[in-house]
């Protein structure tokens, strides 16, 4: 015995309307919903089942036919059963994802402008951070970081994993925190931060991405895939590991020309307030008196 009309049955509400976002029609998904709760069954038995006209009942058999839903079997009258649900979804899974594919591929010809034109503006602690976790965790060859060694330990856990899949991660440090991953360069070889340095975070991945940002008291940032701005991003970086090299073999004869951390060319460059922040810092950190004090010896001598 066939069960009692189910229209408008909470039990097949929802299915119905999954059926009709992956293609079918209203009749489609009632008849194939009908038939998956009682089958074999005759166009006239449906009609009654689903509460349909035996009209559009046929029809609708002879379209689920065709889609691969339904199949006829040998009697008189002729009787339909579904195909399992199994067979007809997966069939459904592969028609939309060539359909999908073949759509993209088209779009992407038609697409004037890609996305590495653009910078998108992050703002807010959560979510710089957030973003360079994101670049972090999708990283796949390589991680170059400039930034204080709190910001990374902020990161410890997703750059050690990083490293521990094969991404080369290289890390600047403003501070003196040595790290158990990665390769990590001691700014300058003392770590100290020069002008606003300690507030700022500098990330590229891959040579394709980059997030700069500033952690001060307003944290604001930006994220691009622009080359030109990579670029620059990474010759940065790139710079101020040579620069901590040659500051590890050549720092007395550096100094000697050029003063502690570079007083003498960073006051002809760096904003005044930054200058003396500079020699404040040297001051507290023992480095400014020994090099006057030698500076003057020089003089004395000459």
């Amino acid at each position: 015995m066939h069960p009692m009309p189910d229209r408008g049955s909470r039990a097949t509400a929802a299915p119905v309307a999954e059926l009709r976002a992956l293609g079918f029609t209203e009749h489609e998904a009632r008849v194939y919903l009908t038939l998956l709760r009682a089958s074999p069954a005759t166009g006239y038995e449906i009609a009654k089942l689903a509460v349909l006209p035996r009209a559009n009942v046929y029809a609708t058999l002879e379209s689920l036919v065709n889609r691969g839903a339904v199949q006829p079997v040998l009697s008189r009258p002729t009787k339909y059963v579904p195909l399992p649900p199994e067979r007809v979804i997966n069939t459904i899974k592969a028609t939309v994802t060539a359909s999908c594919e073949r759509l993209l591929e088209r779009l992407r010809k038609l697409q004037r402008h890609s996305e590495v034109d653009y910078v998108w503006y992050v703002t807010g602690w959560e979510e710089i951070h957030a973003k360079a976790r994101e670049l972090v965790e999708g990283a796949r060859h390589r991680i170059a970081l400039k930034t204080l060694d709190t910001h990374i330990r902020t990161h410890e856990d997703a750059l050690r994993a990083a490293a521990l899949r094969g991404v080369e991660v290289i890390m600047v440090v403003f501070g003196t925190t040595e790290f158990d991953f990665g390769a990590a360069y001691i700014h300058e070889g003392t770590g100290m931060p020069i002008g606003a340095a300690d507030e700022n975070l500098i990330l590229t991945v891959d040579f394709e991405q980059t997030l700069i940002a500033s952690l001060g008291d307003e944290p604001n940032g930006a994220f691009t895939r622009n080359r030109a701005v990579v670029s620059v991003a990474d010759t940065l970086i790139r710079h101020d590991i040579y620069l901590t090299e040659i500051f590890t073999k050549l720092r007395p004869e550096v100094e000697g020309a050029f003063g502690p951390a570079l007083i003498e060319l960073r006051r002809r460059f760096l904003p005044d307030a930054q200058v003396q922040d500079l020699v404040r810092r040297l001051r507290e950190a023992g480095r400014l008196g020994d090099w006057l004090t030698a500076k003057r010896s020089s003089a004395e001598g000459d």
